[in-house]
């Protein structure tokens, strides 16, 4: 009979193990939060600032929202948090109370309803559980059963519910199965592990009696938590399986994984001694002799229902058989994953086993009674066993001597309130975040494992990526910090050397990771392959040539490559830095093949000074994957670089060029004007300058890019033919594409300018050899003024609407021509049916510029501004816009009298 007698002195003799437990592994908490209890204090924490949390704020690794169950954590949020940090184990040691409360009265009704009374049934029960070494010894993960953590409301309630499930299919009683499916949902609802312990156990227990009731039982637990649960249940089971694929895929391949397995292993001795010492440490250590000895009360009910002939023997021996299966299945390599083999014993058996060894006892004969007490002997005796072995077994220190080291260490590192993680392991950075709820490290959401997960962030778990900056990119990580002692599980190692120690003690070290705007300054030390991209025309071959030549004298012996546009191929072809060469063509074949190209090709650094905006130049930069990669101001998201420069006031190619020698901290280095030019080319145009009689000192140049158009021809026609009635008719020479060189010259030649058409010229390689030999020139686009610039060509340019502001070179021997409208920067594609910046210049004022740069005592660099007197726009013409020019160049109205 249940007397308060009764429950107070079991519970006085439940507190009094559990306190002795607690006084013995004093030393575990000493350290602070570690493990799983840092996850589990993360959890309530932030279910005390939002009960309806999804995110764990603190866990970087967060693609969806935790899966995990919190019936634990919502029971913990009620204690204090303060009390929870002084005291961890207080969640644990109530619920202890708790269930041994509840157990004591389910003992107490099946003693009276069900077995009439039985004598020493409750009594029995009750000492096995108290003797049971799993009460008392809580080395190695069993700590976790008196520590913050689920799995003492998990364990204790799928023990529960097993048993009444069980005494249900005995005896039919509809309290237990109802008690059983309610403590198997808060089971579920309390743990991933329970499910799976019901989960796998009752359709085995089913197959065994050859009966449908364990998996009608097994449905309705899983109804009851699905209704109380939700969504938040329902998600948390396809995680479940999902788990099950990551940890056979990923996890349990990693060294610190397999080493912690639960599996069938050999008996080993060292130095092949064999002692009492050695013997006892593979019984406490090695499966099966392992779970039999600390779960004594299995075995003590085997043996006493061999020795009954009752007529529920098959029934008792089908209970405990179904989770010894499990066990036995778990624990073999192939199912490992499921996770350690020995807990589906712990889980199910724990009040089951204890109960059907007093089941067996109250009504067998006596020997039954001598068989009991020896094995409440042996059992207390392995206590004591058990607690010096695993003593020596774990290195335990003296508990004075244990302390929260890692807090001691963070103390000194003093990290920011905001600070971001990389930790080495993960699991340090799940203990780091528990100690402040600021700081933020890479965690994954509580319960959610994902093979992008593994994929984006995990090397080997519970190693993150080897290859970090993609991650310090992504996360804005702060300081890395290393856990000494696990660098011995691995075989490779993490590039620390570039990353500045700021504190280290013999258990940890810390980094500072460089910011974005440190590293600018911090290129890498030592490159032998670069790769640059280059999207502009042929007048960013000057300041690019530049730019290479400067990284020629920072990386001695470095291999460069190019990716240019092909009319500017041949320009960097004669360029002696360049010995690799890929098309930037958008469209077509060749996109596909540059991209695998730059990829093969591997450098160290890219470098990609097109002007910005221009996407595939990105995509292509990118494709190298270089490990230090600079951009200005690119399409994709900062991130992808290493460095990501702001756009500078003047977008000229050497604007660019040098805003990244600036900052990559590299110099400038200024190139002589025929760096790339070859003595072949230079033959070739001195044995056609002699062959056409051109005069080279006299005559002026005029170079037809791609895709000139035809107005800038017709107005430097129409100005050299004002020029001639004027008496001055000097001589013109005309290269560039075959075409447009044909219909300048047949426009010369209508209005009798002397003129030759140089063939042979369309490459624009061969321009600055060109430039060199002439003394002045006419161009008709910026790109061409760059190169003119480069060569010290003196020359008109004319390039429409374009700002000079943006794009005139500087310090450079150009006089300019322009007719600034509102529709400037159209980058040569008009918008209107005529290009009226072109069209619209009068024919004298084109004279004047061309009579200006025949003066070689006229200054240069000058703008020539049409003014808005001299333009009269109609209906669906643009308007004059006033010229914002360059600071340091003077701005003239060539037809006003401030120009004579």
């Amino acid at each position: 009979m249940l007397t308060a007698a009764t429950v107070s002195i079991f519970l006085l003799l439940v507190v009094a193990c559990r306190l002795s437990a607690l006084h013995h592994y004093r030393w575990w908490f000493r350290q602070g939060f570690v493990g799983d209890a840092s996850v589990h204090f993360s959890i309530i924490r932030q279910l005390r600032k939002n009960r309806r949390a999804q995110y764990i704020e603190q866990y970087l690794m967060s693609p969806e929202p935790m899966v995990y169950p919190t019936y634990f954590h919502h029971f913990a949020r009620f204690f204090p948090l303060d009390a929870i940090k002084a005291h961890p184990y207080l969640p644990s040691l109530v619920l202890s109370l708790l269930f041994s409360c509840v157990f004591i009265i389910l003992a107490a009704h099946i003693n009276e309803s069900l077995f009439t009374g039985s004598h020493g049934l409750l009594q029995v029960s009750a000492m096995l559980i108290l003797c049971s070494p799993t009460f008392h010894c809580f080395g190695g993960n069993s700590i976790t059963y008196i520590a913050l953590s689920e799995r003492t409301l998990a364990r204790l309630a799928t023990g529960l519910s097993y048993m009444l499930c069980c005494v249900f299919l005995l005896t039919g009683d509809i309290i237990s199965l109802a008690c059983g499916i309610s403590f198997g949902a808060l089971a579920c609802l309390s743990s991933i592990f329970a499910r799976q312990v019901l989960l796998f156990t009752m359709p085995v227990l089913a197959g065994l009696l050859m009966n449908w009731r364990p998996l009608a039982m097994l449905l309705a637990i899983f109804i009851m938590a699905l209704a109380a649960g939700g969504k938040h249940f329902a998600r948390g089971l396809q995680h479940t399986f999902l788990h099950w694929m990551c940890y056979t895929r990923f996890t349990k391949k990693g060294r610190i994984t397999r080493i912690g397995l639960s599996e069938f292993k050999p008996w080993s001795f060292r130095d092949n001694r064999i002692t009492w010492h050695t013997i006892t440490e593979n019984l406490l250590t090695k499966e099966p002799t392992r779970t039999f000895l600390n779960n004594i009360e299995l075995p003590a009910a085997i043996c006493l229902l061999a020795m009954s002939d009752g007529n529920a023997t098959v029934e008792w021996a089908a209970f405990l058989a179904a989770p010894i299966i499990v066990y036995i299945a778990t624990s073999t390599a192939w199912l490992s994953f499921l996770g350690e083999g020995y807990r589906y014993i712990e889980y199910a058996l724990v009040y089951l086993a204890p109960l059907a060894a007093a089941v067996q006892v109250a009504t067998a004969p006596p020997p039954a009674l001598a068989t009991l007490a020896a094995v409440m002997t042996c059992s207390l005796i392995g206590i004591g066993v058990i607690w010096h072995t695993k003593q020596h077994i774990e290195h335990r220190p003296p508990p004075e001597t244990v302390s929260d080291r890692l807090s001691t260490f963070l103390s000194g590192v003093n990290l920011p309130d905001d600070a971001v993680v990389f930790p080495v392991t993960m699991r340090l950075g799940a203990d780091i975040t528990a100690r402040k709820e600021g700081w933020k490290s890479f965690w994954w959401q509580p319960g959610l494992q994902l093979p992008s997960i593994f994929d984006t962030y995990i090397e080997e778990y519970p190693f993150l990526k080897r290859d970090w900056w993609p991650l310090f990119e992504k996360h804005g990580v702060t300081h890395v910090i290393c856990q000494k002692s696990a660098m011995s599980y691995i075989d490779w190692r993490y590039p620390f050397e570039r990353l500045r120690l700021i504190a280290e003690d013999s258990h940890y070290a810390a980094y500072a990771v460089p910011s974005r705007a440190q590293r600018s300054c911090d290129p890498p030390e030592r490159v032998t392959r670069l790769l640059v991209v280059q999207n502009g025309p042929c007048g960013s071959f000057p300041a690019t040539a530049q730019l290479m030549a400067s990284c020629v004298r920072k990386y001695p012996g470095v291999r460069i490559a190019i990716a240019c546009r092909a009319e500017a191929e041949g320009l960097y072809r004669r360029c002696p830095y360049v010995k690799e060469f890929f098309p930037l063509a958008p469209s077509g074949a060749n996109a596909a093949s540059t991209f695998t190209a730059v990829s093969a090709f591997s450098p160290e650094m890219a470098i990609n000074c097109s002007w910005p905006g221009d996407a595939f130049s990105d995509g292509v930069c990118l494709a190298a994957e270089a490990p230090f990669s600079i951009a200005v101001q690119p399409t994709v998201p900062h991130d992808e670089y290493n460095l990501v420069l702001p756009t500078p006031r003047q977008t000229t190619p050497q604007a660019l060029v040098d805003t990244l020698l600036d900052r990559i901290g590299i110099g400038r280095l200024r190139c002589a004007p025929r760096t790339w030019a070859t003595p072949e080319d230079d033959k070739t145009l001195r044995d056609a300058l002699n062959k056409h009689a051109i005069d080279s000192s006299t005559s002026i140049l005029l170079p037809i890019p791609t895709g000139c158009l035809p107005e800038s021809c017709m107005i430097v026609v129409h100005g050299m033919a004002a020029l001639a009635r004027s008496g001055a008719t000097p001589h013109v020479t005309v290269v560039g594409q075959d075409a447009q060189c044909a219909l300048i010259a047949k426009l010369l030649g209508r209005v009798g300018l002397p003129h030759t058409v140089l063939p042979g010229y369309t490459d624009q390689g061969l321009w600055p050899t060109l430039f060199s030999r002439f003394a002045r020139a006419i161009v008709l686009d910026w790109s061409t003024s760059w190169l003119a610039t480069a060569s010290g060509l003196r020359h008109l340019a004319i390039p429409g609407s374009a700002y000079p502001a943006n794009w005139m070179p500087h310090a450079s021997k150009c006089i300019a021509l322009t007719l600034p409208l509102e529709c400037q920067e159209c980058s040569g594609v008009c918008r209107y049916p005529i290009p009226h910046c072109l069209l619209a210049i009068p024919a004298k004022a084109t004279a004047l510029a061309i009579a200006a740069i025949l003066d070689e005592e006229r200054s240069a660099p000058m703008v020539l501004l049409v003014d808005a007197g001299h333009y009269h726009p109609t209906d669906g013409m643009p308007a004059w816009n006033p010229l914002r020019s360059p600071a340091d160049v003077p701005t003239r109205t060539i037809l006003g009298p401030d120009f004579a």
